[in-house]
């Protein structure tokens, strides 16, 4: 699980396989992502919050269903202003 310590995505937390070490977050209708991929651009009417990762505490395995189940970074960020 990723986590956000503070600024707009405080206290959301997300399945992401990758944690880079700059990460984009991605807010449209109080809905979170991330843009955790290279190849991944925010989409029309999103707002793009910059984060900067702080610690990698492990990983965890989750069995979420099919297409989510796998290993996921324990990771924490902070926001760049």
């Amino acid at each position: 699980m990723t986590t956000f310590l503070d600024g707009p995505a405080k206290g959301q937390r997300l399945m992401l396989k990758h944690s880079p070490k700059n990460l984009r977050v991605v807010e449209k209708g109080g809905k979170w992502d991330a843009l955790d991929l290279p190849s991944d651009v925010p989409s029309p009417g999103e707002t793009v919050h910059h984060y900067r990762l702080r610690t990698i505490k492990g990983t965890a395995h989750v069995n979420a269903g099919p297409g989510r189940s796998g290993f996921y970074p324990i990771a924490e960020y902070k926001h760049l202003p």
